[in-house]
């Protein structure tokens, strides 16, 4: 019996390490924000920082490394840079020093909760170079 509860208990560890696993591998790619979900209307949100980050692209790379990066002029730029984590339940998102609830991770799009009344919806971007 004690065998058959360790077992179990390795399995439920093992799923969890690879659900882990395959959201990091699913985030791997280039992404730019496709909505501002605000759960209060706000008439004071910051109207200029949502149109700053507009047509900038995030990369995650398989190094747990990412990137920021905006076209100047024709040229693609790297404007900032840092590192990334999922938690090993994938309810956490992780940038640098920073904690985000990871609200969802599918092939093409995800959210995280950046305040607890915002919400920022990414979509992959197809071709970012």
């Amino acid at each position: 019996m004690r065998l058959l509860i360790l077992s179990v208990l390795f399995l439920l560890l093992q799923t969890q390490h690879t659900n882990a696993q395959s959201k990091s591998s699913v985030i791997i790619g280039n992404w730019t924000i496709s909505k501002w979900e605000y759960l209060n209307k706000d008439p004071n949100r910051n109207i200029q920082f949502e149109k700053d980050a507009k047509d900038k692209i995030v990369t995650f790379k398989e190094d747990n490394k990412c990137e920021t990066t905006k076209t100047v002029n024709g040229k693609k730029q790297v404007i900032g840079s840092g590192s990334y984590n999922i938690s090993e339940d994938g309810k956490k998102f992780f940038q640098d020093k920073q904690e985000f609830e990871l609200v969802s991770l599918e092939k093409d799009e995800f959210a995280i909760r950046v305040q607890s009344d915002l919400i920022l919806h990414f979509k992959r971007v197809v071709d970012a170079k």
